[in-house]
């Protein structure tokens, strides 16, 4: 029988997938990114390398950036 001796936190990957359709111009799309951000700051204190890539929608699915390290990702660049 094998026992737990150590517990190993592994990374982490997020993929949210945003809204950003005309319905979610002004306020609603800046609470969006808001809450993204504040998701990100609780986890950058991750001794992981956790990475995110990030998917907006409209009309189409596209990359916002992919396969990016949370610690130097700019929700704020994101529109």
């Amino acid at each position: 029988m094998v026992y737990v001796t150590e517990n190993v936190k592994l990374p982490q990957r997020f993929a949210p997938v945003l809204d950003n359709s005309d319905l979610m111009g002004g306020d609603p799309w800046r609470h969006l990114r808001d809450a993204v951000e504040k998701c990100l700051e609780i986890h950058k204190p991750s001794p992981t390398v956790d990475r995110i890539p990030v998917i907006i929608f409209g009309n189409k699915g596209e990359w916002a950036c992919c396969n990016e390290d949370i610690r130097s990702l700019d929700v704020a660049a994101i529109s």
